[in-house]
């Protein structure tokens, strides 16, 4: 009798063993086709690997820090960079993304959410003095633009689609120079978001996905508005000389 309830017992224990283990191998194959899922979608590849088959991409070990880049078909490149640290009790994941488009812009100007401007030690120092409102109730209510040129940036950002794109995300710190556009989530405010979503629709749309893809048609639609205003003059400002195709740097 005693062997029978201590072969009972093994067994329940092998049981349990292997229900532990194909657990974690579903587990495995799922974070795999996660992963796959991600680069198929966002067209990126780990920057010192670009160019390089998926599998190899896939194969690249995990780390805290991401560097991840991405060409698209009409030459822009963008680039996605990422460090997870601790804050308190807390991992947070601080992200970049940079857009480089195929031609130059004017540029000089940037966007933020007034909650990052007023938030206690965020370090945010603006580049410009401010331009005003732009004349959307909503977007002024919670964003600051700065510019070097006043005109030019409410002229790009007084299109409908940049201020309904805008009003999208959780937190905006947006840097327009005449090379790149630059969006920064340093608190992972985005992303962190986008993770809240997933957990509660677990079988649902990727979020993480979405936001990428979110922050990359933004930067693509301000950078065609950046060069469809491009040879339109600027109006004259106070010690700047008229120019029909002015370029600024940050």
């Amino acid at each position: 009798m005693l062997w029978l309830v201590i072969g009972f017992v093994a067994a329940l224990a092998c049981l349990a063993i292997a229900v532990i283990a194909l657990r974690r191998n579903r587990a495995r194959i799922g974070a795999h086709v996660a992963q796959r899922e991600f680069w198929l979608q966002t067209g990126y590849a780990h920057t010192s690997l670009f160019g390089a088959p998926l599998a190899t991409q896939l194969a690249y070990p995990a780390t805290s820090a991401r560097d991840y880049t991405a060409q698209l078909p009409n030459g822009a490149v963008v680039r996605y960079q990422a460090q997870t640290h601790k804050l308190g009790a807390h991992r947070v994941t601080a992200a970049a993304w940079t857009l480089t488009p195929a031609e130059l812009m004017v540029g000089g100007w940037q966007i933020v959410s007034k909650s990052r401007m007023s938030a206690a030690g965020s370090g945010w120092v603006p580049l410009y003095g401010p331009t005003g409102p732009v004349g959307n109730a909503e977007f002024d209510q919670r964003f600051t633009v700065f510019a070097r040129v006043p005109s030019h940036a409410k002229l790009l950002l007084s299109d409908r689609i940049v201020q309904r794109q805008l009003l999208q995300f959780a937190e905006v710190d947006l840097i327009a120079s005449a090379t790149q556009l630059a969006f920064f989530d340093p608190h992972s405010k985005n992303l962190e978001v986008a993770t809240l979503r997933r957990k509660r629709r677990a079988h649902g749309v990727d979020h993480q996905v979405a936001v990428h893809l979110q922050v990359r048609d933004t930067l693509m639609l301000l950078a065609q508005l950046e060069r469809s205003h491009t040879r339109q003059p600027i109006m004259r400002q106070p010690g700047l000389r008229q120019s029909r195709r002015v370029r600024y740097d940050c």
